[in-house]
């Protein structure tokens, strides 16, 4: 009796962790990492390193140090934390392509290109708002006619392929969400240069490589790879399947300039491209910044 007990103990507790997984992925995420911390030693992945800290300084000198009076700081070294998916799709041609698409777990936006590291612009505010695959309906029509349209032809197109889904009463969701705004007949993406993309494709041009735990900080993740799996089955319709994910990051630098009034000038640049990183990579809050051995990649 008590072997039989056993099995069903574990069967159901196995299942209890299966389906609590299935509704509650993010609290499993930061559980283990939690647990993951203790261990002591590893290799975490990310993009190779293009230029030195010392070459941004020196093509940047004269943005960073504006005089003698200006005292330039060592430069730090952080990782900002990206999800890579592995990714198929339906093209325009009707065949399947597979790629590589490359998403922020800080900003929630996704890369475009690493050459130039052109992003997204909206993605977050869809994110935030649990935007479903039904409003991406609009939102992507919107998207794929300069971010606006006027009211009628949106409705007609958009009921020709959501016959079932309500056309209006997704227009109406939309609104409620602040993801779109209608003036007069008139209606549009609710962000300052939207920037959706009908491709579901980074071009990466640049190699994963690994590195130490030891001594190396990161960026905290604001969204999980859970999130970010929702969001872009819900963003590029039904033929697209993730097929891998893998946690990867992106080397950043801070370079702290002391004003002659002892306050601080922090900039952040992209050791990649070599270039400044702008909004929405604001300065790290106190607290956000941790050692990386606290967050392992996910497998």
């Amino acid at each position: 009796m008590r072997f039989i007990f056993s099995i069903v103990s574990t069967c159901a507790l196995a299942y209890g962790g299966y389906f609590f997984y299935q509704n509650h992925p993010d609290v499993v995420e930061n559980a283990l990492g939690f647990f993951r911390q203790h261990l002591p030693s590893g290799e975490f992945q990310t993009l190779e390193i293009r230029y030195s800290a010392d070459q941004v300084i020196g093509a940047n000198r004269r943005v960073l140090v504006k005089d003698k009076r200006h005292t330039l700081l060592e430069p730090q070294l952080r990782f900002y934390p990206y999800v890579l998916l592995e990714v198929k799709y339906s093209t325009p041609k009707k065949k399947t392509a597979e790629g590589v698409i490359l998403w922020s777990l800080v900003d929630g936006e996704m890369v475009i290109d690493t050459n130039k590291w052109t992003k997204t612009h909206g993605y977050e505010d869809c994110l935030n708002a649990h935007a479903t695959k039904a409003e991406f309906l609009i939102l992507n029509l919107l998207a794929k006619n300069g971010g606006e349209m006027e009211k009628t032809r949106l409705l007609a197109q958009l009921r020709s392929v959501a016959k079932n889904a309500g056309a209006d009463a997704l227009l109406m969701s939309c609104q409620r969400k602040k993801l779109i705004v209608q003036q007069g007949n008139l209606v549009r993406l609710h962000f300052a240069d939207p920037r959706l993309t009908q491709h579901p494709i980074t071009h990466v041009s640049q190699w994963l490589v690994t590195k130490p735990y030891r001594d190396a900080t990161c960026i905290k993740k604001k969204y999980s790879i859970s999130q970010i799996k929702s969001l872009a089955t819900a963003a590029f319709g039904h033929d697209f399947a993730i097929r891998r994910t893998l946690e990867v990051y992106l080397p950043v630098y801070k370079i702290e300039v002391k004003n002659p009034d002892q306050t601080l000038m922090t900039t952040h640049w992209n050791a990649v491209t070599g270039t400044q990183i702008t909004s929405p990579y604001a300065p790290p809050q106190k607290g956000e910044v941790l050692n990386l051995t606290d967050l392992l990649p996910s497998k």
